[in-house]
């Protein structure tokens, strides 16, 4: 088997963090801080990574002749509910990045010291901080697919795999000299030649969100220290962490009433035709999952 190419992905990360500490009284000191980080959407030399689907956008194709849903289709969901609007994008020399990259990352800090005694102290912090998209670990979303990460980000319609032919009758259709014969020759990858095609009738599709947002943690610590003898400090702490934009969100699922008002019999086993090929999309976003079917 043969596969490849492999995605080579780049981000550009620059930071940088001011503060200050003031002594406020002598038993009170606060210290009160800003930093920031500017991270690229990932990118590649070569713009093939991809923008994702655009379901603002319709294929012309599409759009002159829409496929006809069948009774038992518009039974259940109205015809008017229906939407067949979806283009592949890649990236391109205007947008270099799989996404609009976040501007303000701005993460404040600040922490209080008040001195109750010679031997007793409170302190209290605060922060937030964001997550940097190459620490961002998604596990497949679905079956077939690997585990997302910047080492492995979406790359569709720029890689493929393929087998040699079997055996005929006993016999090797490949060899060594010549592993994709004339009978059984080498598939070319579509690429970018592709354009807003990539996918239509194939596996399910990720991609992030044009808007992506990183996720962050805002932390909180507020302590209790106490000297004692042989300059030992006994601490009592407590530590608050919440995080925002972590999740996977599946949108566009069956409205479960839906489902409770049809017998089990009749979802199981009843068939009705497919009025075209079905692109079935699941958009990966690192705080959503957008599931999705096109013609």
């Amino acid at each position: 088997m043969v596969g490849g190419p492999v995605p080579e992905p780049i981000t550009n990360f620059f930071s940088g963090y001011v503060g200050d500490t003031w002594t406020v009284t002598h038993k009170l000191t606060i210290n009160a801080g800003m930093r920031y980080e500017y991270e690229s959407a990932w990118h590649d030399a070569n713009h093939y990574l991809s923008q994702g689907l655009d379901l603002n956008a319709t294929d012309p194709s599409i759009a002159a002749n829409p496929p006809q849903m069948p009774s038992q289709v518009t039974s259940i969901i109205d015809s008017g509910a229906q939407s067949f609007a979806g283009v592949w994008n890649f990236t391109s020399g205007d947008h270099p990045g799989m996404w609009n990259t976040p501007k303000a990352n701005f993460q404040p800090r600040f922490g209080m010291a008040y001195r109750i005694s010679d031997r007793t102290a409170f302190r209290f912090g605060y922060s937030l901080y964001i997550v940097p998209t190459e620490y961002n670990f998604t596990s497949a979303p679905v079956s077939g697919f690997e585990d997302i990460n910047f080492l492995e980000p979406p790359f569709f319609g720029m890689t493929g795999y393929q087998n040699v032919a079997p055996p005929l009758n006993g016999v090797p259709q490949a060899t060594f000299a010549d592993p994709y014969p004339a009978s059984s020759p080498l598939v070319p990858i579509a690429s970018r030649s592709a354009g807003g095609n990539v996918g239509r009738g194939g596996p399910q599709l990720l991609w992030y969100p044009k808007n992506f947002q990183k996720p962050y943690n805002n932390r909180l610590n507020v302590s209790l220290q106490h000297e004692m003898p042989g300059q030992l400090v006994a601490s009592l702490s407590y530590f608050l962490n919440i995080g925002n934009q972590l999740y996977n969100k599946a949108l566009n699922n069956i409205n479960p009433q839906i489902l409770q008002s049809y017998s089990p019999d009749y979802l199981n086993n009843t068939t009705i035709q497919n009025p075209a090929l079905v692109w079935s999309i699941v958009g990966l976003i690192m705080r959503k999952l957008q599931r999705r079917m096109r013609p």
